[in-house]
């Protein structure tokens, strides 16, 4: 997903904001409903389907570079709070 209406500013203080206050509504949601994905498989019965990572990608536009590519991985942390714990 790309987007020319919002302008990627690297300066831009992002700590403490949520995805909805940093990016574009469309690609917030993406990336929300990648983390609730994380979130469900950590609940899987298979260890093997709890494990597995969700990946999102999405593109955003800078005046200086033009378009750059983002990627997200994103990794179920198990009930005991580490990753690779069922």
């Amino acid at each position: 997903m790309q987007t020319r209406s919002f302008a990627y500013k690297p300066e831009v203080e992002r700590v403490g904001k949520t995805v909805h206050e940093v990016l574009p509504k469309a690609i917030a949601d993406q990336v929300v409903e990648a983390i609730r994905q994380a979130l469900q498989r950590r609940h899987q019965k298979h260890a093997e389907d709890a494990q597995k990572n969700v990946y999102v990608e999405y593109c955003l536009f800078n005046e200086e570079q033009g378009s750059l590519v983002f990627g997200e991985c994103l990794a179920p942390i198990g009930r005991c709070g580490s990753l690779g714990c069922p």
